[in-house]
């Protein structure tokens, strides 16, 4: 399989002020941008992960990076490097859910830390030239912990390299 890739972040503004002495415009427009082409090395991926899941109330994931199951087909997904991941929490549920605190430190400053996501909230981290390193049994869960009150929903996508 042959598996290359992209992502691209945007923010774009439009603001209009009129004041006593003058008006104006101020438009921002920033996109920043990863392309990865096949491979394991720098700016490369091999593997892809990505799921919806349905949390009850107060229930835990983990996502033991390195042995993954492919939801589509099947196959094994096991990662060395972790380049992106991209997490959407959707409005079902209404209940804020925490990425992170699992023992892959990946993205966050240490093996515990996490972020909360609200409703309709999202996240997104890129390494995309050396990636974060998975290390089996003691360094491979990603967790998502769901609120107390109701099930919640999310989406969830993983990029990276099987070696």
């Amino acid at each position: 399989m042959i598996l290359t890739g992209s992502m691209k972040v945007t923010l774009a503004t439009n603001r209009t002020f009129t004041g006593d002495l003058e008006s104006g415009a101020s438009n921002i427009s920033a996109a920043i941008a990863a392309a990865f082409a096949n491979g394991t090395g720098d700016n490369q991926i091999d593997l892809v992960y990505q799921d919806t899941e349905t949390l009850t109330t107060g229930e835990p994931k983990t996502y033991d990076l390195d042995a993954l199951v492919d939801p589509i087909t099947g196959a094994a997904v096991v990662f060395a490097k972790v380049n992106a991941i991209v997490f959407y929490s959707k409005l079902t549920g209404n209940k804020v859910l925490t990425l992170g605190a699992g023992d892959f430190q990946g993205p966050f400053s240490g093996v515990g830390d996490s972020v909360a996501i609200p409703p309709e909230g999202f996240f997104v981290a890129a390494a995309p030239i050396t990636g974060w390193v998975v290390t089996p049994t003691t360094g491979n869960g990603l967790l998502i912990t769901n609120a107390s009150g109701g099930p919640s929903e999310y989406d969830i996508y993983i990029i990276g390299t099987s070696a």
